[in-house]
């Protein structure tokens, strides 16, 4: 019996020593150089009233120590505060509002910025891929189209622009089907010499070795410069003078063909 009661007392004393929790108390300090004046033990919570801070003691700590020359044994608690409200600007370009706390978007238009309509990006998107696709196959044919001494590469395919080439000084250019022909020009000066007066009606012609390109002609009479459509005409090769021509009197004409 008597062994008994003591066992009881044994296990008695056992929880009450192991299973009591230790308490933690609060230690209040004027600031980090004030020395805690009492021990620290491990689990005590400082407050710095000086800089409005919190530590926790992780290595019991004597009482001469602060919390600065004793900061290894501390680590300092977050206090909670809150950052500053975040705010969205009203009737910005940007095009967001704010009405108490839902956030919105005007939809884009012409003179503001906003979000794309489900309508206006199905408009986009079907632009994007009828054009932007890799492939030349839906673009139209090409074509040459012939002119007066030009030929126009052309597709056709609405609002196509097209691609001309200008035949100039001494290059003729002429087209046909896909075909564009580049044809070089020749220069020649024939030189007559009248042989009888010709004023009675003004005619006076001469036949030429070559048919004139148009814009490359140069008639002169005794030297004189002669005035196309005035003084001279061109039908096919022969040059007329529609002036008075005397015998003797020297004729020269230039011109590309």
């Amino acid at each position: 019996m008597k062994k008994l009661m003591m066992f009881i007392c044994l296990i008695t004393l056992g929880l009450g020593v192991f299973g009591q929790a230790t308490p933690s108390d609060q230690v209040r300090v004027a600031n980090a150089t004030t020395a805690f004046g009492v021990n620290i033990p491990i689990g005590t919570t400082v407050y710095d009233i000086g800089a409005d801070k919190f530590y926790v003691c992780k290595a019991a700590s004597v009482s001469t120590l602060t919390l600065t020359t004793g900061a290894a044994n501390f680590t300092e608690l977050a206090t909670g505060s809150m950052h500053a409200a975040v705010t969205i600007p009203t009737l910005t370009a940007h095009g967001l509002h704010l009405s108490t706390q839902a956030i919105s978007m005007d939809t884009a238009t012409a003179s503001q910025t906003g979000t794309l309509s489900s309508a206006d990006w199905t408009t986009f998107n079907n632009k994007l891929s009828a054009e932007v696709d890799g492939s030349i196959t839906n673009e139209g044919v090409l074509t040459v189209v012939d002119g007066t001494n030009t030929a126009d590469i052309k597709s056709n395919t609405s609002m196509a622009k097209r691609v001309r080439f200008s035949g100039s000084g001494g290059v003729t250019i002429e087209g046909a089907d896909s075909t564009i022909t580049l044809f070089s020009r020749s220069a020649i000066v024939e030189d007559f010499e009248q042989a009888a007066d010709s004023i009675a009606d003004n005619r006076c012609y001469f036949q030429l070795s070559q048919t004139p390109t148009a814009g490359t002609i140069s008639v002169h009479l005794n030297g004189v410069n002669l005035k196309p459509t005035t003084q001279y005409t061109i039908v096919t090769n022969k040059l007329r003078i529609g002036c008075g021509v005397y015998k003797y009197d020297q004729v020269n004409i230039s011109y590309s063909y």
